[in-house]
């Protein structure tokens, strides 16, 4: 049997640096757009990709947020049966959100959206719309259950949305609106490798967050591999 201990600071300085070597990547992925001519980077590297090493990353990140709160879904003691659910549906929530990262299903709103809401600037892509209302919804519900959670957990939940919500969906339309003015320039690649960094980052909170509120919180909890 292996029993393995949470380092919830080595952790995050671990994906904080895959995470700087990505963007690092992406910048070097940028290099034709100035010296070959291209219109677009290359995509195995960019963080405006899909399927590639970039959105892989980012997908490993939000399902190690669902393992960490579906594992204290499963151990948590204090708030009863309802606590568990919750800490159950946000696991949930991260896994939907490593599924549509990775199948892109948000950009398949984008055009029809945009058609029927004619919409455009800071909504130029569209699928932010219900995304957004499904954010603050979101926000409405469990507000209770995040003012519940303990003080050094909340703190790092809150820095953690802030940073992932307003670089999925807060520089997403800022980059929106710069592609319908200036279209896809090395400007907006840019504004891609921020936004992406700030939800990597918010991801990465969220995983110190979660360990974190597992080895000091939940004592008794630990994970274990066995052979049999």
């Amino acid at each position: 049997m292996l029993r393995i201990k949470l380092h919830p600071e080595k952790m995050a300085r671990a994906l904080g640096l895959g995470m700087i070597v990505l963007a690092i990547l992406h910048l070097i992925a940028c290099l034709p757009l100035f010296f070959m001519d291209r219109s677009y980077p290359l995509g195995l590297l960019s963080m405006d990709g899909e399927q590639n090493i970039p959105t892989m990353f980012s997908v490993a990140l939000l399902w190690l947020c669902a393992l960490f709160a579906g594992c204290i879904a499963v151990a948590e003691e204090s708030g009863g049966r309802l606590r568990r659910l919750q800490w159950g549906v946000l696991a949930v929530v991260f896994l939907f959100a490593g599924v549509d990262e990775f199948t892109e299903m948000h950009e398949r709103l984008t055009e029809p959206l945009r058609n029927a809401l004619n919409a455009g600037g800071l909504f130029y892509f569209a699928w932010v719309v219900p995304y957004v209302f499904f954010a603050l919804l979101f926000t409405a519900m469990y507000f209770r259950f995040f003012m519940r959670l303990p003080g050094d957990t909340r703190k790092f939940v809150v820095l953690a949305v802030i940073l992932y919500v307003g670089g999925s969906i807060g520089m997403e339309m800022i980059g929106g609106a710069w592609v319908q003015l200036h279209g896809k320039d090395w400007a907006y690649y840019l504004l891609v490798m921020v936004e992406e960094m700030m939800e990597m980052a918010g991801s990465i909170a969220f995983i110190y967050a979660f360990a974190n509120h597992v080895d000091k919180h939940l004592p008794g909890f630990s994970l274990r591999i066995t052979s049999s």
